[in-house]
């Protein structure tokens, strides 16, 4: 969609077909009001720290409905329950062992993998390491 938008602002009077795989545009990326609450439903939202989201977000005209998180916590709902990503964690990634340890939204064996990881001897790499072969 950000492709097509350029591309209309580039030129209008070129005709393009845009198609999207699932019922409605956007994807699974979709914004719901519940019980005073903003939810953010898909993949992420966007970073504000990267300067092409910013870009297109003041190419869209929609600077002045851009909304902060109040609380500066994000939660993940998980069978009808909303549990807070644990501190420390950076683009989902923890960096803090104590809150990552005490979080439910990993299991005993997810836990332990990580903790494993942490003391492991590392082996000399050569050349690319495929995720098959990391995992």
């Amino acid at each position: 969609m950000t492709t097509a938008f350029y591309l209309n602002q580039a030129d209008p009077t070129i005709e393009w077909h845009l198609y999207e795989a699932s019922p409605r545009f956007g994807g699974h990326i979709q914004t719901v009001h519940q019980q005073g609450y903003v939810i953010e439903k898909g993949p992420d939202s966007f970073l504000a720290r990267k300067p092409a989201g910013m870009q297109l977000i003041k190419d869209l005209g929609l600077t002045n409905q851009l909304v902060a998180n109040a609380t500066g916590q994000s939660y993940i709902c998980h069978h009808g329950h909303f549990y807070p990503i644990p501190e420390g964690a950076v683009m989902g990634i923890p960096t803090k062992i104590g809150p990552f340890l005490k979080s439910p939204l990993f299991t005993v064996r997810g836990k332990l993998r990580v903790l494993y990881e942490l003391i492991k001897r590392s082996e000399p790499r050569v050349g690319d390491q495929s995720l098959g072969t990391f995992f």
